[in-house]
C-alpha cells in the first residue's frame, strides 16, 4: 500500500510541474555509466541522434529539415521499445523524444515525454533543462528564467551544465531586448572565452541595438575560432547591408553561399544588394535561386517587380 501511495504522490508532483516554477529540482548531474546495450538498440538510438544532429547543423541552410525530426522520432521510439532498454537509458531516450516534439512545435507531446522522464529520474538535469526550453519556446519568459535560476542554485551543477543555462537566460533577455542578456553572455565568456554561442548571442543582441562595431568584433572572434561559421559570416554581411556598404555585404553573402549553396537567406540578401547597386540581372538570378530552395518572405513580389520594371524599359 505504501508503494502505491508513493507512486500516486510522485505522479501528482510531476503533473503539477507546469504550475510550479519555484521548486528546487535538486539536480543531479548525468552519470557517465558505461552501459552495455544490444546492438539493435544502439543502432536505432544512434540513427535518431544522427538525424537530430543533422537538423541542428542544417537549421538555417535549407527550407525544411523537420522531416529529419519525424524520422528521428521513429528511431527513438523503436529504441524505447527494445527489450534491452534499461531504466538507466530510458529517460535519455524520453528526453530525446521530448526535444524532437519541441522542435516540431508540439508542446503537449513534448510535455508528455518530459513527465515520463521525470517519473523515472525526477532530479535529472537534462529533463528540467528541457522544461525550461519548453517555457522559452512558449514565450513564458518569467517561468523559464525562474526555473533556470532554480537549476543554477543546485549545489551539484557543473560548469558544463551551467553554461547552457546562462545561454538560455541570455537568449530570453535578448529576445525581450534587455541588456541583462549581456550579463549572462559575459558570465559564459568568463568561464570559456572561446564559447561561440555566447559570442554569437552577444553579437546578435548588439547588432539588433545597432551597436555594429562591437557586434562585428564578436563575429570576427567567432571567425578566428571557426573560419567557416556561416551565421557569423552572414551577420557580418547583414551589418554591411544595414550601413549601405553593399559591395562588402555581397562578398560576405557570397562566402556563405560558397560554403553552403542552399543557404537561401544569403541569396535573398545578396539580391537586395544587387538591386541597390542597380544590377537587376544578378538580383533576378538570386531571387530565382531563393524560390528554387524556399518561398521566402517577399521574394516572389521582389522578383515580379524587377520583371515588371524590365518590361517598362525594354
Amino acid at each position: 500500500m505504501k508503494i502505491i501511495c508513493l507512486s500516486i504522490i510522485s505522479f501528482f508532483m510531476i503533473s503539477c510541474f507546469e504550475d510550479q516554477v519555484d521548486e528546487n529540482p535538486r539536480i543531479k548531474n548525468p552519470s557517465d555509466k558505461n552501459l552495455e546495450f544490444d546492438s539493435q538498440y544502439l543502432s536505432d538510438f544512434d540513427q535518431g541522434n544522427h538525424l537530430l544532429d543533422q537538423y541542428y547543423r542544417l537549421l538555417n541552410s535549407k527550407s525544411d529539415q523537420k522531416d529529419k525530426i519525424v524520422e528521428a522520432i521513429q528511431y527513438f521510439e523503436k529504441s524505447l521499445e527494445s527489450e534491452y532498454n534499461s531504466i538507466d537509458s530510458t529517460y535519455i531516450v524520453l528526453n530525446k523524444l521530448a526535444e524532437c516534439f519541441l522542435i516540431l512545435g508540439n508542446h503537449e507531446g513534448s510535455l508528455i515525454y518530459i513527465k515520463k522522464s521525470l517519473l523515472i529520474s525526477v532530479h535529472n538535469y537534462e529533463t528540467h533543462f528541457l522544461r525550461a526550453k519548453r517555457y522559452q519556446s512558449l514565450n513564458l519568459s518569467n517561468k523559464c528564467i525562474q526555473l533556470c535560476d532554480s537549476l543554477i542554485s543546485s549545489d551539484s551543477i557543473s560548469n558544463k551544465n551551467i553554461i547552457p543555462i546562462y545561454q538560455m537566460i541570455g537568449d530570453v533577455y535578448s529576445s525581450n531586448q534587455s541588456y541583462k542578456s549581456i550579463d549572462y553572455y559575459n558570465k559564459i565568456l568568463g568561464i570559456d572565452p572561446e564559447n561561440i554561442p555566447a559570442l554569437y548571442g552577444k553579437g546578435l543582441f548588439l547588432q539588433n541595438q545597432t551597436d555594429y562595431g562591437t557586434a562585428q568584433s564578436m563575429y570576427f572572434k567567432i571567425k578566428d575560432l571557426d573560419p567557416n561559421n556561416l551565421h557569423a559570416t552572414f551577420n557580418l554581411g547583414y551589418i554591411h547591408l544595414e550601413i549601405s556598404d553593399f559591395r562588402n555585404a555581397i562578398n560576405y553573402f557570397t562566402d556563405v553561399i560558397v560554403t553552403e549553396p542552399q543557404y537561401y537567406k544569403a541569396y535573398y540578401t545578396r539580391a537586395i544588394c544587387y538591386e541597390k547597386l542597380g544590377d537587376v540581372i544578378r538580383a533576378e538570378e538570386d531571387y530565382r535561386k531563393v524560390l528554387e530552395i524556399y518561398k521566402y518572405e517577399d521574394t516572389e513580389e521582389r522578383l515580379n517587380r524587377i520583371l515588371e520594371d524590365n518590361k517598362k524599359y525594354n
